[in-house]
């Protein structure tokens, strides 16, 4: 059973190789299943995945250059009681897919997670609601390999061409992509999140909740199905909230707000103690 200084020093090092650009420093939230139970979790809160040795997860992450390489949604169970339990709701190779949150996060135990979100001064409660209505309305929905195949052969012409120049190609991609999302049927993972959110706000929200950079103006209706994990780990309209890894939630806050001292932090304390 590692020590919980061990598990901090674990979970740091891991959000370091995940975000190392952004400057944040974690602050123990207890338990993942005590986290679920302290209401932690909202609607339409965007969950990321790393998933260690699994070569497909491997692949996705060399070919978008980002640490994490899954993505789902929150939603709420389809009852309207008041004591309705917080689901997931992902697009799997199986195809579009809802199970409770607990399972979810027990069943991922093993994968690096992180819990995004929109500003809640951005969406009220209700929006968020709408969004993960939608979300949940997909369950069933096929999981489009096609889109896939031909976004990760379009990523890997890309990273060609910026080890060959030292530049990226991000707009030509971007307009070979939004041609391929006009024949979009179902969804990969991160796709189906952007797409809730697209569709779930007033169009005058839509540029608040666009997750994709260098998209700009009226866009397709399938255009946000090719969003990336590594467009909802970099955009700038998501707040990062919690970090989970080894069975703790972490908070993430900057190190003035009460967030915890940075790994390079601790390293130099210990060598001056």
């Amino acid at each position: 059973m590692a020590s919980a200084q061990e598990l901090t020093r674990r979970a740091t090092r891991r959000w370091n190789a995940g975000q190392p650009q952004v400057a944040l420093g974690l602050r123990p939230a207890g338990t993942v299943a005590a986290a679920v139970d302290a209401g932690l979790f909202q609607e339409a809160d965007i969950l990321l995945l790393h998933h260690f040795r699994h070569p497909v997860a491997w692949v996705i992450r060399v070919l978008s250059g980002s640490y994490w390489n899954h993505a789902a949604l929150v939603g709420r169970s389809p009852s309207d009681a008041a004591d309705a339990q917080l689901e997931v709701v992902e697009a799997h190779w199986r195809g579009t897919r809802r199970w409770p949150l607990r399972e979810f996060l027990e069943a991922h135990s093993r994968s690096v997670m992180a819990v995004r979100r929109v500003p809640t001064d951005v969406l009220d409660r209700p929006a968020r609601h709408r969004i993960a209505r939608l979300a949940a309305e997909a369950v069933g929905s096929p999981y489009d390999f096609s889109l896939l195949l031909r976004m990760a052969r379009l990523a890997a012409r890309d990273l060609v061409r910026r080890y060959r120049s030292g530049r990226p190609a991000l707009p030509a991609l971007l307009r070979l992509t939004a041609n391929l999302a006009e024949s979009a049927r179902g969804f990969i993972c991160s796709g189906l999140v952007q797409w809730s959110y697209w569709m779930g706000v007033e169009p005058e929200q839509r540029p608040r909740v666009l997750f994709v950079p260098g998209l700009e103006g009226p866009l397709p209706e399938a255009l946000p199905r090719v969003a990336t994990p590594d467009h909802l780990a970099r955009s700038a309209n998501l707040e990062w909230a919690y970090l989970i890894t080894d069975g703790q939630a972490w908070a993430l806050a900057p190190a003035d707000q009460g967030g915890a001292t940075s790994l390079a932090q601790e390293d130099e304390a210990q060598r001056v103690a």
